[in-house]
């Protein structure tokens, strides 16, 4: 119902709830942006295993994990087996850990996935919510292999955008996508979110957005 100032004021709200300090919320629907050859899939990898080992992303006390490990699922759409492989055995090394195998991670590659379609993405929610309980994290890479409509179509991509935030609340887990920008402007370099590739309906479905850069677009 509706809240006056005084009761909304009289107490704080609770703590925001951290999957990765001062990155991530649970449960929150997060896009991960940047151009080409940013290191994009490494750094889902990173924060894949920042959750799984309860460790702080790449080793900083400020970002830290929860000291708990949690459970995700890697969603690779593009990516094959080996370099997924290369790649999480050495993150995971530099995290201390050698042998991943200890860690609840679950894979699943190849494309097949249609967030544009609801009975499919009900679907998909439906069997990772009674597989795989208690999933803290579920990564897909990349955005355009998730859906076959136009992504500057704003009707799709609501659509789209409405059934990621639906296996969000299925399966209780963070929801980690990771999408290409497009070249970004002058306006777009202190408002990372418009430089998002597609219709701006991306950008106000998201609960939170990670946009990497290369070094030579920061000034």
């Amino acid at each position: 119902g509706i809240v006056g100032a005084a009761s909304f004021f009289d107490k704080e709200p609770p703590p925001i709830e951290w999957l990765i300090e001062g990155v991530a919320e649970k449960k929150n629907l997060i896009m991960m942006a940047g151009a080409p050859k940013t290191a994009k899939s490494w750094m889902a990898i990173e924060m894949g295993l920042c959750v799984a080992t309860g460790k702080p992303l790449f080793g900083d006390p400020p970002l830290l994990g929860r000291e708990k490990k949690g459970r995700v699922l890697f969603c690779f759409l593009e990516d094959g087996p080996h370099n997924v492989h290369a790649r999480i055995t050495a993150l995971a090394r530099s995290k201390g850990v050698t042998n991943v195998k200890d860690l609840s991670l679950m894979f699943r590659f190849g494309g097949g996935i249609d967030m544009g379609n609801s009975e499919q993405a009900q679907r998909f929610g439906q069997i990772v919510s009674e597989e795989y309980p208690d999933l803290d994290l579920i990564v897909f890479d990349p955005f355009r292999n998730l859906h076959y409509g136009d992504e500057n179509d704003s009707a799709n991509i609501i659509k789209v955008m409405e059934n990621l935030r639906a296996v969000r609340d299925q399966t209780g887990a963070a929801i980690l996508v990771i999408h290409h920008t497009r070249k970004p402007s002058s306006s777009d370099k202190n408002n990372p979110g418009f430089a998002i590739r597609g219709s701006g309906a991306i950008f106000g479905a998201v609960d939170g957005l990670v946009a990497l850069s290369n070094v030579e677009d920061i000034e």
